[in-house]
């Protein structure tokens, strides 16, 4: 289920490693690049918590 204190850490990763990433999901979900999360639907929400799970996984290099 969604937590969203944990949620708050795993944004807080995925905006400092990958911005742009972050930006293009906000994008893809309909929001604003700078939105906060308190302005996103519950689904939204879970969506954006799912990709910043990912990315936390990932080892990802900047090109």
């Amino acid at each position: 289920m969604f937590n969203p204190t944990v949620t708050q850490a795993k944004l807080s990763i995925l905006r400092g490693a990958l911005p742009e990433v972050y930006g293009a999901i906000m994008e893809a979900l309909g929001a604003e690049k700078g939105a906060e999360p308190t302005q996103l639907s519950m689904e939204q929400l879970e969506i954006l918590d799912a990709a910043a799970w990912m990315a936390s996984k990932q080892p990802f290099t900047r090109l």
